[in-house]
């Protein structure tokens, strides 16, 4: 509904051994993947979570090489990364 605010890391997912399936930037509100070890944080280009006090069904899908982001059902940009491993932490 509403995020932290901006001067932190805000995870979605994390990976069980690498990676974070959904992150929003530490000092801003851009939302990608923490790729660690390849590329770290990669941004989805055009897809901001700006908080505006309502709830939102977020999807991210990962098709190996890249990673789609969808917002209330409607696509809004991929970051060029694969996510993590299997969920380990919501």
């Amino acid at each position: 509904k509403n995020l932290y605010p901006v001067g932190t890391w805000r995870t979605l997912s994390r990976g069980s051994s690498n990676g974070h399936h959904m992150i929003v930037v530490y000092n801003a509100n851009d939302v990608g993947v923490y790729a660690s070890g390849n590329g770290e944080f990669r941004d989805s280009g055009e897809f901001d979570l700006s908080p505006d006090g309502n709830w939102h069904h977020i999807v991210v899908v990962s098709d190996g090489s890249t990673t789609k982001f969808y917002l209330d059902g409607t696509y809004q940009g991929d970051s060029d990364r694969p996510t993590g491993d299997n969920i380990y932490a919501i």
